[in-house]
């Protein structure tokens, strides 16, 4: 794209400002009757002189009154006083302009040699009065001499006037050493000479001034006919100044007389009041009339203000101010973090901040009993399956930013925090412990899931203990709380409508040691090696597992790790043991059944699963030797037979007989002798029989072995669902969604959809927790915002206020708004509102249920938030009083007004915090002159393109400048019957947070139906700001030893943006349509950085809409960057890539290639300070910057774009 050819045919002129308004033809210098000055009076008066007679006191002729006046000192300083210099600037305008043309050098050398001989002459005026001759001579000699000499040397050689006027200066003037000029162009030269030498001459004129005075007051011998001369010339000068007001006398006549229009008489200022009530009164009226003293003005007479209404107060107060704000356009490309989605940064609001700042969050948790898990090793995944339009939306969106964001599961990993539940409060999981995924299974079900690893070091998942959270929340079950990540709140839109139909949770639990354990004969200590069966199992021995969790719920699978004490070690392990005992022939011969507590009883009731205690150790290098093993993990249990009744309230209980659940038993079924402590006595008795028969001791028989536990842990997986599409029952879980400041809890679901996800629209919603009000009743509330309103929205504004009662957002409507003092939001006022019906108790988790909700809707987002500073209740407007004397706009500062004149009961003081606003000046000459002849031609009808820029600036005071296209539609195409009129404001009322200075929307409404009211119907009017084109830099630098790097970085970037932006840091700038940045410029400011040493890699980004143009400025400086549109406007970016160099550069090529001094030529033909301090636009090659003209001979530098170099 080629920037603006596309509009070559459009308008060019920059507009019409505020300033250009009023015409010089309506002062009284613009056309003088008689406009001869003193200087030219006294000229003519001499001259005339010559042609009247003289007659001495004797009545004898005596030559003419030209000998009289002629050499006279008295006259010779009033010559000098009278001196004007604004002509010699004039000429030497002209001499200059010529000379830019012609080149002569002889013109400017014939206008100084002019100007040096007047300054000599006035040395020889003076013989007459030595005092003053003195004076002259010695400033001419140590400030003129040295100046003359430095003229002489540098034109001497270029001009051949000096041998014209040979002998007219002094010898010496051309020898003594001569001021410094710095600069070797002729005109940059000739202009700085000129500036000197005008200050000087000024200097003179000055001294001749003071001397007149002091020589008129005390000199006593100055001669009665030149005392008559001069008093004369006083006196005309009178009747001159009458004669040359003639025109301005005729035309107020004509407009005051003819036309009786009248001057714009003073708006009187008002200021908002805010009363303190007084705590036992709950309403007072403060009358109309009611006067306020708010100091003195500057005649020392009291400044008055007063009520021009009644006003009826309460003890209504503003307690709480909630801001939840999605703003989707606020963000800069990769700044994912410039804005809080739910409150404002304290960086960016004024000084009083109205707004709550907390770590506001969304998000949802999920409670489930079956979530206490406090040991172990703990893996969850949280499965949130998706109805088939949301999992169809969610791929598309994915699909869209996976190329920008990477994965989707890398995403989702970054935009969720997790945390759970603990005694005292939320443990957050760090990143690397969480995985995230979206995936379709087989049956095209579309679930997100959220993985979590919880450590065993990690805390344990309780209930809260802590009251603060227990009273929040309202119940004591374990949670899992998924926070949407502020710093990514730009993804919101990705998530916030999701519909979800059920929520699965995945547990497995490793080591879970702490068990409840217990056999026949009591509870088990697990501090030492414990008997499972007690000391002598038998057939239907039980051992007894209990958990507060784990067997309370359903259980997918379930792993028994245990560790047995001491067992026989033999090779064939119990074979060898029990070689004497019957029925026991293998490691594996002792079995349980395996039982489940449920409602009171144990399950199954018949056909239980039988499982080994005890298994082979498998030895591989020695298959025939079978030892038992000590360890055993169990993990083929058959959970079928594991259900729980529906009705299991209570759950575990430490009482296993009053338990309902929460037990797993292990019954002793097999060998029919169990572990041969019943048999052992017969196989005793039998030894001693077989050892008397023999009469021999036998090897007595093994005793039966205790079997003992020394560690014992369990393993499970479980899956609990929480169904979103039917009723849910409280011990089946909760869900809570949270919102900004507050929750939605969500324990009975009837719905059939649910987003996790708070839903909420684009645009900002205010929250104002009030106190005391009392419905129905009348109150108001007052709107503090920046003292302009701006970067507002690009899209019409709509406010739609509601108040809470009950669990209902009940509408205001429009006429219970009586009035609305901030205009829509477009600056500081009061709102008054009346509720005409009793409201209830709040009854909503979302809020704070001690307050009286007021809610404002807006779909203005950031930029409309961002402007208020304060809000307050119950405010009174008093207004400046001038019935006993015509004050001038007051406008007094905070503070001034803290009581009523006459005591009103029930108030404790009054504040006034802001300062008084609205007061306007009467109107002026120049601007009655400029209104009414405006009001002639245009004849309140837009017509013309000048009719509409007239018009609008004469009506709107906030806007400094209009640029009317005609025939032109908003965006920019050729509409015949469309006018499209672009409006800069002031930047001196911009609020300070106001990088882009536009006017908001419903200004630029309000100057559009201004428009309407007196255009034709059939006119297309459009109203709109500039197109504002952000400028940025992208460069290498290295700045000076010795400098802090990231300190002078930061000073950079202030400093390129003071250089494309200076109006905000310069508020008497204002911008203009059409300026150009050139290449050349921006070199010259940047090496003029005293702290950058070098740069390299220049180039400079004009982002116009979407696209941006890329200019290499490392090259040459040659290039200008021009405004892509008739109504755009640069500014410059907010942050400019700067990367800083190292002290080894390998390869610097670029802009230091070309640095200021060697490469760069730039003559400043101002002065040495118009390096642009504020703005690129006040410093252009051509005129404060120009081509050197030595390039042309230099071929060294002739292949370069141009050469600049700073002399």
């Amino acid at each position: 794209m080629k920037v603006g050819n596309q509009y070559k045919d459009f308008n060019e002129e920059g507009g019409l400002n505020q300033s250009e308004r009023y015409k010089h033809a309506f002062s009284d210098d613009y056309f003088h009757i008689y406009d001869k000055s003193s200087e030219e009076l006294i000229s003519f008066i001499l001259n005339f002189s010559e042609n009247l007679v003289f007659y001495n006191k004797n009545n004898e002729p005596e030559g003419t009154f030209r000998s009289v006046f002629e050499g006279d000192g008295t006259i010779e300083l009033f010559k000098l006083s009278s001196f004007n210099t604004e002509k010699y600037t004039d000429i030497y305008n002209t001499v200059h302009s010529n000379y830019q043309k012609e080149k002569d050098k002889d013109l400017l050398v014939s206008f100084f040699i002019e100007m040096f001989s007047i300054v000599r002459s006035w040395s020889a005026s003076f013989r007459n009065i030595p005092a003053f001759k003195q004076e002259i001579d010695n400033f001419i000699e140590q400030n003129i001499e040295n100046l003359y000499s430095a003229f002489y040397d540098h034109f001497k050689d270029k001009s051949s006037k000096f041998e014209e006027v040979k002998g007219l200066f002094p010898e010496k003037w051309s020898k003594v050493k001569p001021v410094v000029i710095g600069r070797k162009n002729d005109a940059a030269f000739a202009k700085r000479l000129f500036g000197i030498l005008i200050t000087m001459t000024n200097e003179i004129v000055e001294l001749g001034k003071k001397f007149l005075d002091s020589h008129l007051k005390d000199y006593q011998k100055i001669n009665p006919q030149v005392s008559l001369l001069l008093a004369y010339i006083d006196l005309f000068s009178l009747a001159q100044d009458e004669m040359n007001k003639q025109t301005s006398r005729s035309l107020k006549h004509f407009y005051e007389e003819i036309l009786q229009l009248k001057k714009r008489e003073t708006i009187p200022d008002s200021v908002f009041l805010f009363p303190q009530l007084s705590p036992n009164k709950k309403y007072v009226d403060i009358p109309a009339g009611t006067k306020f003293s708010a100091g003195t003005d500057d005649d020392g007479d009291v400044i008055k203000y007063q009520t021009e209404r009644e006003y009826s107060l309460s003890q209504l107060a503003v307690e709480k101010k909630f801001l939840v704000c999605r703003d989707d356009a606020t963000k800069e490309a990769g700044d994912e973090t410039i804005f809080d989605l739910f409150h404002i940064p304290s960086k960016v609001m004024s000084t009083r901040d109205p707004f709550s700042l907390g770590k506001e969050k969304i998000g949802w948790i999920v409670q489930h009993k079956a979530l206490q898990l406090e040991e172990g090793v703990r893996k969850l995944k949280f499965k949130f399956i998706l109805d088939d339009y949301s999992k169809v939306i969610l791929k598309r969106r994915l699909d869209k930013i996976i190329e920008v964001n990477a994965d989707p599961e890398d995403l989702l990993l970054r935009v969720i925090n997790a945390s759970y539940s603990t005694a005292e409060g939320w443990e957050k999981l760090a990143f690397q412990n969480v995985e995230t995924a979206f995936y379709e299974t087989d049956e095209a079900i579309g679930i997100i899931s959220v993985s979590l690893l919880i450590k065993e070091t990690d805390l344990p998942i309780t209930p809260f203990e802590n009251e603060e959270i227990v009273a929040l929340y309202g119940n004591q079950q374990p949670s899992f709380k998924f926070e949407f990540n502020a710093p990514y709140s730009s993804f919101y839109n990705i998530f916030m409508d999701l519909n979800f139909r059920n929520l699965e949770v995945d547990i497995d639990v490793l080591g879970v040691k702490n068990l409840s354990l217990s056999n026949d004969f009591g509870y088990l200590d697990t501090s030492a090696p414990f008997m499972p069966f007690g000391p002598t199992p038998s057939i239907g021995s039980g051992f007894y597992i209990g958990h507060s969790t784990i067997f309370t719920h359903p259980v997918k699978e379930l792993f028994l790790n245990i560790n047995w004490y001491d067992v026989p070690d033999g090779d064939d392990g119990f074979v060898d043991y029990y070689k004497d005992y019957s029925n026991i022939n293998s490691n594996s011969i002792f079995k349980c059944n395996v039982l489940f507590r449920n409602n009171r009883s144990w399950e199954p009731d018949s056909d239980p699963q039988i499982i080994d205690l005890f298994e082979d150790l498998k030895l591989e290098e020695s298959p025939e030797i079978r030892p038992v093993n000590d360890f055993r993990g169990i993990d083929n249990f058959d959970l079928s037979n594991f259900t729980l009744s529906e009705n299991n309230p209570d759950g575990f209980k430490s009482d296993i007989e009053n338990s309902n659940s929460g037990w797993m038993k292990l019954e002793l079924c097999f060998p029919p002798n169990a572990f041969g402590h019943k048999e052992y006595n017969d196989l005793v008795k039998k030894s001693v029989t077989e050892a008397v028969k023999k009469k021999k001791l036998s090897i007595p028989s093994n005793e039966p072995w205790v079997p003992m536990i020394k560690s014992i842990a369990l393993d499970y997986s479980t899956t609990i669902n929480i169904s979103l599409r039917k009723k849910n029952k409280v011990s089946d879980g909760t869900l809570i969604q949270l919102q900004p400041y507050g929750y939605k809890k969500y324990v009975d679901l009837k719905r059939t959809r649910f987003q996790l996800l708070p839903s909420i629209k684009e645009g900002s919603t205010m929250y104002l927790g009030l106190k005391n009000l009392e419905a129905p009743q009348s109150f108001n509330l007052f709107f503090a915002l920046s003292d302009f309103i701006s970067d507002f929205t690009t899209q019409k504004q709509h406010f739609n206020w509601f108040i809470l009662t009950g669990n209902k957002w009940i509408a205001i409507e429009q006429n219970q708004i009586v009035e609305d003092g901030t205009r829509g939001f477009i600056q500081s006022g009061i709102i008054q509102f009346y509720l005409d019906k009793p409201l209830e108790k709040s009854s909503l988790d979302i809020l704070p249920k001690d307050y009286t909700w007021l809610k404002l809707e807006t779909n203005s987002g950031y930029n409309f938030i961002k402007n208020f500073t304060d809000i307050r209740s119950e405010a009174i407007v008093a207004t400046c009083d001038f019935t006993n004397k015509i004050h001038s706009c007051s406008n007094i500062e905070p503070f001034q007004i803290q009581k009523a004149d006459a005591f009103i009961s029930g108030i404790n003081s009054i504040e006034q915090p802001y300062s008084s606003f609205g007061g306007v000046p009467a109107e002026n000459y120049e601007e009655f002159i400029t209104r009414v002849s405006e009001r002639l031609r245009h004849k309140n009808r837009f017509i013309t393109p000048w009719d509409y820029e007239h018009l609008i600036l004469e009506e709107f005071d906030l806007i400094n400048r209009v640029k009317c296209l005609p025939n032109t539609s908003k965006k920019l195409k050729a509409r015949p019957g469309h006018v499209l009129n672009v409006l800069v404001p002031f930047v001196n009322k911009l609020g300070h947070n106001s990088h882009v200075p536009a006017l908001p929307q419903n200004y630029l409404e309000k100057v559009k139906l201004y428009i309407d009211k007196y255009s034709s119907p059939f006119a297309e009017v459009e109203v709109t700001n500039p197109i504002y084109e952000q400028i940025q830099l992208k460069f290498n630098v290295r700045f000076k030893k010795g400098l802090n790097a990231k300190q002078y970085k930061e000073q950079l970037q202030k400093d390129i943006i003071k250089l494309f932006s200076p109006w905000l840091f310069d508020k008497t700038v204002q911008l203009n349509f059409g300026n150009s940045i050139r290449g050349s410029s921006i070199i010259y400011y940047l090496e003029n950085r005293g702290y950058i040493d070098i740069i390299t890699n220049l180039q400079l980004l004009q982002v116009v809409g979407d696209e941006t143009l890329l200019y290499d400025l490392s090259q040459g400086g040659n290039i200008i960057v021009k405004p892509s549109t008739p109504i755009s406007i640069f500014i410059s970016s907010n942050k400019h890539l700067v990367n800083i160099l190292g002290d080894n550069v390998e390869d610097i090529e670029g802009i230091n290639d070309m640095s200021v001094g060697d490469d760069f030529l730039i003559t400043d033909l101002e002065s040495e300070q118009s390096e642009s301090e504020y703005g690129i636009e006040r410093l252009t090659l051509g005129f404060d910057l120009i081509l050197d003209e030595s390039i042309e001979e230099d071929e060294e530098v002739k292949n370069q774009y141009f050469v600049i170099k700073n002399q």
